[in-house]
C-alpha cells in the first residue's frame, strides 16, 4: 500500500483468508469493482442491485451511513451476513472498536443517523455466504 503520510490509503483494500472477506470503507464502488480480487459474485449483486441506488463515487462508509434500511443494498448486505466494523469514538460513548451485523446496522436508525462515514472501517463476510448470495 505504500507509505502515504496522509492516510488516503488507509481502509481501501480487498483480502480474504481462508474463509472471509475484509473490504476496506473508504474505496469507493467504483474503486472496489474494478480490483482484480474483487469476487465476481459480489460484483454481479453491486451492478444489478445497487447500480441506479448508490453513488457509486461515493464511499461504501458513506453509502452504509445514508442507505434506507428496506434499500436492495441492504438486503444484500444482510444475506451475506455482513459485518461491520465501527470505530472507537469516545466522544459518542463507545470507548472500543465494535463490530455490527448488517442486520443490527440497518435496523438501528438512531445510530446510522448519528455516525459519521469515517468512523466506519471495514466490512466482512464470510466466503460461504457469498457462496449462497441470490443474483
Amino acid at each position: 500500500m505504500g507509505s502515504q503520510q496522509d492516510g488516503s490509503m488507509d481502509f481501501k483494500y480487498i483480502l480474504q483468508d481462508f474463509s472471509w472477506y475484509y473490504i476496506g470503507l473508504r474505496m469507493t464502488y467504483n474503486e472496489l469493482v474494478e480490483q482484480e480480487d474483487m469476487p465476481s459474485r459480489l460484483r454481479s449483486a453491486i451492478f444489478r442491485y445497487m447500480e441506479g441506488e448508490a453513488d457509486f463515487d461515493n464511499s461504501l462508509a458513506r453509502h452504509l451511513v445514508e442507505a434506507d434500511k428496506k434499500s436492495r443494498s441492504a438486503m444484500i448486505y444482510q444475506q451475506l451476513k455482513a459485518e461491520v466494523t465501527l470505530l472507537p469514538a469516545p466522544e459518542k460513548g463507545r470507548e472500543k472498536q465494535q463490530i455490527l451485523t448488517a442486520e443490527d446496522w440497518f435496523g438501528n436508525d438512531a445510530l446510522r443517523e448519528s455516525t459519521d462515514p469515517s468512523e466506519l472501517s471495514e466490512l466482512r463476510f464470510k466466503k460461504r455466504n457469498l457462496m449462497f448470495l441470490r443474483i
